[in-house]
């Protein structure tokens, strides 16, 4: 298996940072690197275990040292291998201090809490477990879902569409939601640019108010009017279902998600998405 450098380290989750790793992945680096530490550790026990009653000093030249260095200066590149650097410093350290004379009871304290360090660093390399069923959202793509036209005229909400699949993966459903809100409001925004609203920022109500006018004859209407009525009108209703369903009580921290009520949204949003990007694009233009 293959683990590019990053950061001094060759873990295979550090070649795709925030990306998953399957269990098989996981198995193969860990019987490569892990077992190699574990049998490192394994074998200065066994040394220390032989040496603990023993009050004899350990000197730089003596075959116990020697072996000890040995087996340090291996276990100090396979933890350099999987990022422990404090335990990788604290082998360094014990492998300077050999070069002097060393009492076996001291080496033996020190041995310990090497084994200990190794322990406890481990201990915070933490992992996500990501249900099977869900795994394959994570690294979906946009286009996969909106296909290749709406996200060519609506550039912007691919990353929003993108952590929205990914929080669905990992269990954040109403992060979920609240993405796929986010990535609908480009939409809002682009219908108040196709009616001719000039806030930098027209807000969902502005927009519904301002279509309604014209719609009504209340206001001068825009002259998309004239050659997309019927869009105007199609995509005005969807977007107030939008929010009128969802939208609204999302962001008043009304609602929470779980996965059966969030998974349906990605198939209604994304359709309302690839219809509106039909006609629309997120500067205002209509096709």
């Amino acid at each position: 298996m293959s683990a590019r450098s990053f950061c001094g380290t060759k873990l295979p989750w550090h070649e795709q940072s925030f990306g998953l790793i399957s269990w098989w992945d996981m198995n193969e680096f860990s019987a490569a690197v892990f077992v190699e530490i574990m049998s490192a550790v394994a074998q200065l026990a066994r040394i220390y275990q032989a040496q603990k009653g023993d009050a004899t000093i350990l000197t730089p030249d003596s075959e116990a040292s020697i072996t000890i260095v040995q087996v340090l200066k291996s276990l100090t590149i396979s933890l350099g291998d999987i990022g422990c650097r404090l335990s990788a410093r604290a082998s360094i350290r014990l492998i300077n201090d050999l070069k002097t004379e060393m009492k076996s009871p001291a080496f033996y304290v020190r041995a310990q809490e090497l084994s200990e360090i190794i322990k406890d660093e481990m201990n915070y390399h933490l992992f996500l477990w990501v249900p099977s069923h869900r795994a394959e959202w994570y690294s979906k793509n946009a286009e996969e879902l909106l296909g290749a036209e709406c996200c060519d005229h609506f550039k912007s909400i691919i990353p929003e569409v993108e952590e929205a699949m990914k929080c669905y993966a990992t269990g954040r459903f109403t992060a979920s939601a609240f993405h796929l809100m986010r990535a609908t409001e480009a939409a809002v925004k682009a219908l108040g640019k196709a009616i001719g609203l000039t806030p930098a920022h027209p807000g969902w109500k502005l927009v519904f108010d301002e279509v309604w006018k014209q719609y009504k004859n209340a206001v001068p209407r825009h002259a998309s009017w004239t050659t997309h009525e019927d869009f105007l009108v199609t995509v005005s209703a969807d977007l107030r279902a939008i929010s009128k369903v969802w939208r609204n009580d999302i962001a008043h921290f009304v609602d929470t998600y779980t996965e059966e009520q969030a998974k349906p949204m990605f198939e209604i949003v994304s359709a309302f998405l690839r219809d509106a990007a039909t006609k629309l694009d997120e500067t205002g233009k209509l096709y």
